[in-house]
């Protein structure tokens, strides 16, 4: 199995990463259907992920001063996509603006107040099959077991078959599935599985 090679850093909210550097590597795994979600053209939709985007919820994998992969997380009351309402008006305008705000405040469904939600994890084009997706993964488990949180947890739409192949690899087993038979069209998905990694697994025990 590939693994990050040794010159990748992991870091949580890296001094000299933008929110821009952020929303764009963000952009490039997810910007079709973040368009769609935000009903707004892709500037305007990247410019709002940008304007929600808090870094101190980017953990990133990065060579150098290049960021590789984030995985963006959720917990102790703090998400990376934290979109505030006069910055999507700012962003997207009077109109689109408030359901812009009101699609991105639905990304992701949160987690309890015992577990880190990963709300997605983003690795650059150029990088996949490197292992960067499992380091993000392992070191986002070492970041919850810090934060004396129980388990990890995450959601995967289900026409993305590698993801949901990565995290079983990496541990995670599925525990519920919510179905959307109408959102084939718009978002490209029909099902949303939730996935949890307990912190007690033997799977990353330190």
């Amino acid at each position: 199995m590939s693994t990050a090679a040794d010159d990748v850093t992991l870091q949580l909210n890296p001094p000299g990463v933008s929110r821009r550097m952020l929303a764009t590597l963000y952009w490039e795994a997810f910007g079709e259907p973040l368009t769609n979600l935000l009903m707004g053209s892709p500037p305007r939709a990247l410019a709002l992920v940008e304007a929600a985007a808090d870094p101190g919820r980017a953990l990133c994998a990065l060579r150098g001063d290049t960021v590789l992969g984030l995985a963006a997380l959720r917990y102790g009351g703090r998400c990376f996509l934290s979109p505030r309402p006069r910055a999507c008006l700012a962003a997207a305008g009077p109109l689109r603006g408030v359901p812009a705000y009101a699609g991105l405040s639905l990304v992701g469904h949160g987690a309890g107040p015992d577990e880190m939600y990963v709300e997605s994890l983003a690795v650059r084009a150029d990088c996949r099959g490197q292992g960067i997706g499992r380091a993000l993964l392992q070191h986002a488990f070492v970041l919850a077991r810090d934060e004396g949180l129980a388990a990890v947890s995450l959601d995967v739409v289900d026409t993305n078959t590698g993801a949901c192949r990565l995290y079983e690899r990496a541990g995670f087993r599925a525990v519920a599935v919510s179905r959307y038979p109408f959102t084939g069209r718009l978002l490209g998905f029909s099902s949303i599985i939730r996935m949890v990694q307990p912190l007690n697994s033997p799977a990353i025990a330190p």
